[in-house]
């Protein structure tokens, strides 16, 4: 049962990568509707990585998977709002630093586009290191950082 169970998470996660991944490609920064539809999808693909099981072992062959994409792909964001501002370490008050829209939308999609292609070639184990491993490590913390100013930016919208 307990397989079953990791499968339909699996599963729902890759549905969940694509479904994000075109709402970043569509999104338009002065579409309040394109803007709240990508921020409810990294919400809910946030909630789903959580749930990824974890998985062990070495994948020798992911790298040779991972050479398929177009390094020069890039998230066109254009207009108000183009870059944020963050803070890169909480425990330092001096750490503000600029991120770009394109940029962070840009490497989270690269790498759920790389489990992707992993989990479509029926490499599951791959997939599954490559969204949860980088979760904690990349992609994860760009979708923390951007949530809040999209959010920013569809209150201005309502308000405006």
């Amino acid at each position: 049962m307990r397989r079953c169970h990791e499968m339909q998470i699996i599963r729902r996660f890759y549905h969940l990568s694509k479904d994000a991944c075109s709402a970043v490609e569509n999104m338009k920064i002065d579409d309040i509707k394109s803007l709240k539809k990508l921020n409810a999808s990294l919400g809910s693909l946030y909630a789903e990585a959580l749930k990824l099981p974890e998985v062990h072992g070495n994948f020798p062959n992911v790298g040779k998977m991972l050479s398929y994409r177009d390094a020069t792909r890039h998230y066109k964001v254009c207009g108000y709002g183009q870059f944020f501002w963050l803070v890169f370490d909480t425990n330092d008050p001096d750490s503000l630093c600029q991120e770009s829209f394109a940029d962070a939308l840009g490497d989270i999609c690269r790498n759920l586009e790389d489990g992707n292609a992993l989990y479509e070639a029926g490499k599951l184990k791959g997939a599954l290191a490559i969204w949860r491993n980088y979760f904690y490590i990349h992609w994860g913390k760009h979708l923390v950082e951007i949530i809040h100013p999209l959010h920013v930016l569809i209150t201005e919208k309502y308000n405006g």
